[in-house]
């Protein structure tokens, strides 16, 4: 009879340490998780975008990595990694 008032008062102060669903321990443990599955994560939230968005976002990256090379003289440069950024996140779709 001890021992199991023990485990349930255990049980009881460890989900009293540990809280409910928005508790900071929760927070963490799905945050870790989605670290963990990072690329999964990113594909699924690219995936669940329209084309349109999509589009947009190509084109927000090839205007930030032209600017870039323009501010640091490196056109060539950035001109090639966009296209090969751009291909890739084709492919990517």
């Amino acid at each position: 009879m001890d021992r199991l008032c023990k485990e349930k008062c255990s049980l009881e102060r460890f989900n009293l340490h540990v809280g409910e669903v928005n508790s900071v321990h929760n927070r963490c443990f799905n945050k870790m998780l989605n670290f963990e599955n990072q690329s999964h994560s990113i594909q699924a939230a690219f995936n669940k975008q329209s084309k349109k968005t999509r589009s947009e976002h190509q084109i927000r990256l090839g205007l930030l990595l032209k600017w870039q090379g323009s501010s640091w003289n490196l056109d060539c440069f950035f001109e090639v990694m966009m296209k090969v950024s751009l291909q890739k996140i084709k492919v990517f779709f």
